[in-house]
């Protein structure tokens, strides 16, 4: 992602502050876009700043990403800190740090920045369109996510670049209105990023036609299982499937293990990438590693593993390949938590501590099986499904599956789930598309007493207060 950098790019950090406004009071910049945006340097400097942008939000120290996501979920407990314990209860989540969504917007305003003013540049054409496919995918995902997270959300599509007529203090845009825009963004992104660009973390860490796809199935599954869009979002999802899975660039590789502990291989499709050598460090692996008294140190470990996962793991040992690449247990209680995960424990440092510099993924060709699976199972194409279930189980050194009708496959998928991809930021939302989320997490069926509501987050404390125009969300008094 950073193997070009430009001294400009130093700048555009400056460029996102105003876009924060309205949620939060930091430093005007009198950097513009009339000072910034004129050559082709900056254009590319601007793109990967949008991306450097996504790297805050899965940072172990400021990002919300994994509490927005696992961290409420079936697949963890609480570790030795208890900072994100409201988040596990499902009782009390925290409307003033990790419900804010000002890293998002952060990078939303990079990309509207971007779409705005590149097209203004005089540069080489291909280059001017790959760099907007890139920014349009960046938005499309930023409030894809967003609106999942709080429902109603403000709807800027304008950057905010220190104008007397920026909007600072917007209203919130129904839901609906987001997800048609993010669909408007994906279709845009679509037709002009490249298939590929021939460095691997530019394959694996910037838009392509794959990433795209896997963002356009994520996007239409949720439609068509949670929007209620229809059968046409569900052939799309499936049509987005089958084009990832046909591309020689992605698949299925044989170790498990490999995923994680080496960057960029073939299963990857988009991860964020993180670099120790650039300062480039502290992402979510902290959340999972001890502070201090195991084998790896270092960390702020708000979560563990869930009894859950660790007894659906047994039930597949020793056969099953992913446990030892997702959980490392301690055997005894020495260090206020029992087993950790494992997919982003970094590099070594100094001792036992680590630089928190895995690539943090976010799709990837075991995740895309199980949404094409599940696609086709709610598609009545349950013969189809399980093939696509079963290849995902044989990598792990697991029979086929058992199930066979399409309410036992659509269960066999969830819970292939629960052992593929915990802490990839996708269980959370996997949960409410099967529409099972009581049944699967304890703490929804004790705790949450309206759970359309309460499945959305609230709007933060300091983002109601910076803007009047801005409403809770129900079940938070709202």
């Amino acid at each position: 992602m950073k193997t070009i950098k430009y001294i400009t790019l130093l700048c555009i950090t400056f460029f996102v502050i105003s876009c924060d406004k309205f949620i939060e009071e930091e430093p005007t910049s009198v950097i513009t876009s009339n000072s910034f945006w004129r050559t082709e340097a900056d254009a590319v400097a601007g793109t990967i700043g949008i991306y450097d942008k996504l790297q805050y939000i899965y940072r172990g120290e400021f990002g919300s990403y994994i509490h927005w996501t696992d961290g409420r979920a079936d697949v963890a407990q609480p570790g030795q800190t208890d900072g994100s314990n409201g988040v596990l209860l499902n009782n009390r989540l925290d409307p003033r740090s990790a419900g804010s969504w000002t890293g998002l917007y952060k990078a939303i305003n990079m990309a509207n920045l971007a779409i705005t003013n590149i097209p203004n540049i005089e540069m080489d054409p291909v280059l001017k369109e790959q760099l907007l496919g890139e920014a349009y995918f960046i938005r499309a995902y930023c409030y894809f996510l967003a609106a999942r997270l709080w429902g109603d959300v403000p709807l800027l599509i304008e950057p905010i670049d220190n104008s007397a007529s920026d909007d600072l203090k917007p209203t919130r845009s129904p839901r609906a209105s987001v997800l048609d825009q993010v669909r408007l963004d994906i279709e845009k992104s679509l037709s002009l990023v490249p298939v590929g660009y021939g460095v691997a973390t530019f394959d694996r860490g910037r838009a392509t036609v794959g990433a795209v796809n896997a963002l356009k199935l994520d996007f239409l599954l949720w439609m068509a299982r949670v929007e209620n869009s229809g059968a046409a979002d569900l052939l799309g999802a499936i049509e987005a499937a089958q084009q990832i899975l046909g591309n020689e660039m992605y698949q299925l590789i044989p170790n498990f293990g490999d995923i994680f502990r080496i960057k960029n291989t073939n299963e990857t499709i988009w991860a964020i990438q993180y670099d120790a050598a650039k300062q480039e460090n502290y992402n979510l692996g902290a959340n999972l590693t001890p502070l201090s008294q195991g084998p790896y140190t270092g960390g702020k470990m708000n979560y563990e593993p869930s009894e859950k996962v660790k007894n659906a793991f047994k039930v597949n040992s020793p056969n099953d390949s992913r446990e030892a690449a997702t959980i490392l247990e301690f055997g005894e209680d020495l260090i206020g938590a029992t087993s950790m995960y494992i997919k982003y424990i970094g590099s070594p440092a100094q001792g036992t501590q680590r630089n928190f510099d895995s690539n943090i993924m976010i799709y990837r060709v075991g995740g895309i099986k199980l949404m094409f699976a599940e696609a086709l199972n709610e598609s009545g194409r349950t013969s189809e499904a399980i093939s696509e279930l079963n290849d995902v189980r044989a990598r792990a050194g697991l029979p086929n599956t058992l199930a066979v009708s399409q309410e036992e496959v659509r269960q066999a998928i969830l819970d292939e789930h629960l052992l593929e991809m915990p802490f990839e930021g996708s269980r959370w939302f996997t949960l409410i598309r099967s529409g099972r989320i009581a049944e699967e997490v304890e703490s929804i069926q004790t705790n949450v007493f309206d759970q359309n509501s309460s499945l959305v987050w609230p709007i933060s404390e300091d983002a109601l207060r910076q803007n009047e125009n801005l409403t809770q969300n129900g079940a938070y008094g709202g």
